[in-house]
């Protein structure tokens, strides 16, 4: 999956999420929490996946499963945070999903105010 389509089932759960607590509040349901219940649920799906798929396997054994050599880790690699994040675009990147997630979390709290 990419880095893309990731953002798109992000950004749907974003829209997705006011509107169903609305609902919650519209109907002054006594037992309002379970949204929270519906949420833990969503996150014990998303484990028990990653577990089906993953089967608690390193990327060094998945590598050796598809035939690519696995390279040997050198001294420079032991700095590799830093080598990152002397990448302007790194900044650039992050300054730009700062602002978006924050747009994103602006539109849904005002979203349930109506």
């Amino acid at each position: 999956m990419t880095l893309t389509s990731d953002y798109a089932m992000e950004t749907d759960g974003i829209f997705s999420a006011p509107l169903a607590a609305t609902q919650f509040a519209k109907f002054k349901l006594k037992h309002w929490s379970f949204q929270y219940l519906a949420s833990a649920g969503l996150g014990i799906l998303n484990v028990a996946t990653l577990i089906a798929v993953f089967r608690f396997k390193t990327q060094d054994e998945f590598l050796q499963e598809i035939g690519e050599p696995i390279s040997e880790k050198s001294p420079s690699d032991d700095n590799m945070y830093k080598q990152i994040f002397r990448h302007k675009t790194v900044h650039l990147v992050g300054f730009f999903v700062l602002a978006y997630v924050g747009v994103e979390v602006a539109i849904g709290g005002w979203a349930v105010t109506y």
